[in-house]
Order: C-alpha cells, then structure tokens, then sequence
C-alpha cells in the first residue's frame, strides 16, 4: 500500500539538560570509544580523536539541529532503527528503510513524499538509487530485490528472484546496466537489470556475504564476507582479480571512493583498512572505533570517507593520509545507514527513528 503524505516536522531538542547530559556521558566514554591514534605508518594522525569526538558530541545537538523526526515510527510502522539509506544522483531524492519493513522516499527538504510495505513485512535490509535516478531498488527478508518507481511509489517491473535467504545488500553499477546482490549464502548474483534476469553467479566465498559494491567504472566488483575476505571481481568474466583475507573477524562493509583509487572495508574489531586497487594491497589502516564497524560513505570528492560503528562513534577520515578528520558519539545509539549527499552532507539513520543531515565537519545543519 503506498500512503502520499505531504508533511513537514522538525524538532527542536531541549538542549540545555540533553548537553549537560550528552558531555558528561562523553567526558566518560569518549577516551574508551575513542582511543588516541597511534601507529603513524598506519594512519598519520597524532591528533586526539577524544577532543574533537567531545566537541562534535556537543555541537550534534544544537537546538537548531535540523533532523527527520522519527522518521520510521510516525508513518505508521514502529521501527527498531534505520537500517539503510541512499540519495538521488541529483540530490532530490532519499530512500530510507527500516526494521518495520518500510520503504519511504523524502524530498531533499525533508518532506515525506510516500512509503511503500516492501517485501511481505520481513524487513528492507538495502535501498540503492538507479544512475537515472528514476527507481529505487531495495532488497529484504524475501529474499528478493524489487525496483521501484520515484515518481508514483509504485513497484516497476517484476521482483528478482533468485536467492534462497534474506538479501543483505545491494548494488547497481555505474550505467545501470547490472545489478548485484547478496543473501546470507556464499554465493553473489549478478542481475541483467533490464531484462530481469541472472546473468552470472560469483562463488568464491567461505562464508556469508555481507556486502558488494561496484567500482566506479562498473568493471569491478567488491564483495566481503563474515569469514573476514574482501574479493575483487572482473564483472564481464567473472573472475576474481584481488583478494583480502583479513585477521579482524568479519569485514562487515565495502565501499569503493568515488574515484576507483581505494576499496574501504569495516572490520567486526572496529579497524577500517583502507585497499589501494591499483597496487592489490592495503594502503592504511584506520584505528579508533572500540567495536564493529556498521556503516560506511564515502565522500563524493574521493578524498574522505565516513565510518559508523556498534559503540555510538562516527569518525570522518582522510582517505589519502588515514588522518582523523573528525568524530563524535552519536546520543541515540549506534548509526546503522549513512549516505553523502551529492553537496558533500552527510545523512545518517541507526537506533532511533530519526534521519539527520549534518556538515560531516562540523554541526546538524540548520535551516
């Protein structure tokens, strides 16, 4: 059922005791979630990530923050948390889905423009947005992908079915042309977008894939899974051309830079490794973050990335040094789905039900 609703709500939190609150928590927290950063071959940063984690904490709820009050409870599902995000090529446009199965589209204003019940109730586990920007493809819990129209709400073309467990993510490459999916199974699909149909399985994981990602020219595909390897596929043979066997657990998380130069993977023990695709081997290792990396964007310049983890920390890095650029404690939990906007904003969903733009450098923004 696809509800249209033309509604506008912005919040203004109490801000004098939340950050009183906010920055005693941070005082004690912040030196455990945010240790100093050291090795410097690894990631050239002395600067002390707790100072500007504390002050970004304080700046993220300004009473002028502007936020998406509970944007996945107020249109009628009760979501758990945010668990996926994306932005319209142009900007225009944001996808949002949640753990209430919900699949909305906003307008850049924060207007909601429809929500749509996806996937039988089972849950939206990815939204990605077409290069046109006219659809928006979303995989969930019934273990199909399902493409959607931006402008009436309504499902364009038949579901893709083809895998045998709920889809953990979702890809599109550059022209539009393939899709790619994973499930919680070894195996990668690669779709024929147009015609709907399978056109390659990829096979060469030893574990649940958890992600995949298109590089920027399309002819490669990353995928990493929970046995802690990244492979770099060739999308026309199918063939790997790279492989990453990580020591940190799980890699939950791979996106490719703008520019195809780096491949970032977020690791369950809260390291970042940062892949120079060119050489096949790893350019910087990211420290700071205490737990399991669940998120990551990278910035539309190729120049920084943003990384979210289980303990509440969000940290901005510089991609060609590794230096912290900056970092804050999310107060309403851990951030599960981060997006750039095409302006370099940063949009950010987890635990609670709000979706936030901010300035990645400095507060919410303010209208």
């Amino acid at each position: 059922m696809v509800r249209n609703l033309n509604e506008r709500r912005w919040r203004r939190p109490v801000f004098g005791v939340f950050a009183a609150l906010a920055a005693a928590a941070a005082v004690v927290i912040i030196p455990k979630l945010f240790p100093a950063y050291h090795a410097p071959q690894r990631d050239g940063s002395s600067e002390s990530s707790a100072t500007a984690a504390l002050a970004e904490a304080e700046r993220a709820i300004d009473p002028d923050g502007r936020v998406w009050p509970d944007a996945h409870s107020r249109l009628g599902g009760v979501a758990e948390r945010v668990v996926a995000l994306d932005v319209s090529p142009n900007g225009d446009v944001v996808g949002s889905a949640g753990t209430d199965g919900i699949l909305r589209l906003w307008s850049s204003a924060g207007d909601a423009l429809f929500s749509v019940e996806a996937h039988a109730g089972l849950g939206v586990s990815a939204v990605v947005f077409s290069p046109d920007g006219n659809s928006l493809i979303s995989g969930g819990g019934d273990s199909t992908l399902k493409r959607w129209d931006v402008q009436s709400g309504t499902q364009s073309g038949p579901s893709l079915e083809g895998h045998e467990h709920p889809v953990t993510a979702v890809s599109v490459s550059p022209n539009g042309g393939l899709i790619a999916s994973s499930g919680k199974e070894t195996r990668i699909i690669l779709w024929d977008a147009k015609a709907s149909r399978p056109v390659r399985i990829l096979n060469g994981h030893r574990d649940l894939v958890n992600d995949v990602s298109f590089s920027p020219s399309g002819s490669l595909l990353a995928s990493a899974d929970a046995s802690g390897r990244t492979i770099v596929w060739n999308t026309t043979s199918g063939s790997v051309e790279q492989m990453y066997n990580g020591t940190g657990g799980s890699i939950n998380k791979v996106r490719f830079s703008k520019d195809g130069r780096y491949l970032v993977m977020g690791a369950d023990d809260g390291q970042v490794i940062v892949w120079d695709v060119a050489n096949a081997h790893v350019h910087k290792v990211l420290s700071g973050h205490g737990s399991s990396i669940v998120s990551i964007a990278v910035g539309p310049d190729s120049t920084t990335v943003a990384t979210a983890a289980l303990d509440n920390s969000v940290m901005i890095w510089e991609l060609e040094t590794g230096r912290q650029l900056n970092g804050y404690i999310e107060p309403s939990g851990a951030v599960y789905a981060m997006a750039f906007a095409p302006g370099g904003k940063l949009l950010t969903g987890g635990v609670g039900h709000d979706i936030t733009l901010r300035d990645p450098m400095g507060k919410v923004e303010t209208r």
